[in-house]
This record gives C-alpha cells, sequence and structure tokens, in this order.
C-alpha cells in the first residue's frame, strides 16, 4: 500500500511508510457482508438508470420516477427492472466499466 501511495503521490511527497501501509486496515466494513459488491452494482444501476435518460429513452423519466416512488416496496432487482434496468444481466456493468474506461483514456490523454 506504501508503494501504491508513493507511486502515485511521486517523489515529492514524503510518505509515512508505516502509516501509509497499514491504512487498508481502516476501512474494515469493505470487507464484510458484500459491500463493495453491493455499492458497484448500486452505481451501475444508477449509471444504467441516468444513462436511459440522457439517450432519450421512451418513458426513461418515468420510469425512474416510479423507480424513486416504488422506495422498499418490492425487491430491489424487482424495482430496477420495472425502471428498464435488469441487474441480472451483465449489461449495466459492462456499460458503467465502459464509462469508466472512457474517463482513463481522457486523463491519459491529458496526461500524456
Amino acid at each position: 500500500m506504501a508503494d501504491l501511495f508513493s507511486e502515485g503521490f511521486g517523489p515529492k511527497v514524503k510518505v509515512d511508510r508505516a502509516r501509509v501501509g497499514m491504512v487498508w486496515s481502516t476501512f474494515s466494513h469493505l470487507f464484510q457482508d458484500y459491500y463493495v459488491y453491493s455499492y458497484a452494482t448500486g452505481i451501475s444501476g444508477a449509471h444504467a438508470l441516468a444513462g436511459r435518460i440522457l439517450r432519450g429513452e421512451p418513458n426513461a423519466a418515468e420510469d425512474y420516477l416510479g423507480f424513486l416512488k416504488a422506495g422498499s416496496s418490492k425487491y430491489p432487482l424487482d424495482v430496477l427492472k420495472g425502471a428498464g434496468v435488469d441487474l441480472t444481466t451483465p449489461k449495466p456493468v459492462e456499460e458503467t466499466f465502459a464509462v469508466m474506461e472512457s474517463y482513463i483514456d481522457r486523463l491519459e490523454e491529458l496526461v500524456g
């Protein structure tokens, strides 16, 4: 972890290797109860909902409002599916990774 911090901040920043090397342990909630999985799939679902609206898909905004109104009245996957997002398929996650890839490509262009 200390190596990653050193690489990320560069040679001009002094890294306290003993402290930074154990920073991962301060986020114990990330290793329990599928937290990271839930977070990643939630982001993918949100991206898919927003993508439908931004692409101008028919009824996308109404579907999103229906998603919000549903609250926790149904199982979350069913509420999302009713809003046009099916997280039981890889499509929403793949679309989210494609967006991340485009951000990385843009960053490389700016830095390179």
